[in-house]
């Protein structure tokens, strides 16, 4: 069976810095749960910004991207509204994601393109 890789990346609505203490660590939980029920592989510890998640997977072709990301996105919002109520918002993350695949994780081109998108968000052109 084939393996893919993927740099995912995506950010809270309107930025929020909001991925501080008791949410970050369970926001991590959620998250390591998630891709253990998915049989996705994470490849690092993933970064988890104040405002952002970015997290490097392994898995099967079975998973596509849009598959991984509602999947990760949806259940830790899903359970951070309910969780911290005062804190979290119902829908958590801005729509969309950054999806890239890679085969080297030091791509220069690929980290730059990160970098681009947790900045700037899908308001400039990649």
């Amino acid at each position: 069976m084939a393996i893919l890789n993927y740099h995912f990346v995506w950010r809270t609505k309107n930025q929020e810095p909001i991925l501080v203490g008791d949410v970050k660590k369970r926001v991590r939980e959620l998250l390591r749960t998630e891709c253990e029920a998915q049989r996705i592989e994470p490849l690092d510890g993933g970064i988890i910004g104040t405002n952002y998640i970015h997290l490097i997977l392994s898995c099967d072709t079975g998973h596509s991207p849009k598959t991984v990301a509602q999947a990760l996105k949806g259940k830790s919002s899903r359970f951070l509204s309910l969780e911290f109520p005062r804190q979290i918002k119902p829908n958590l993350w801005e729509e969309g994601y950054l999806c890239l695949t890679f085969n080297v994780i030091d791509n220069e081109e690929t980290n730059k393109r990160i970098a681009d998108y947790i900045e700037f968000g899908f308001s400039r052109k990649l």
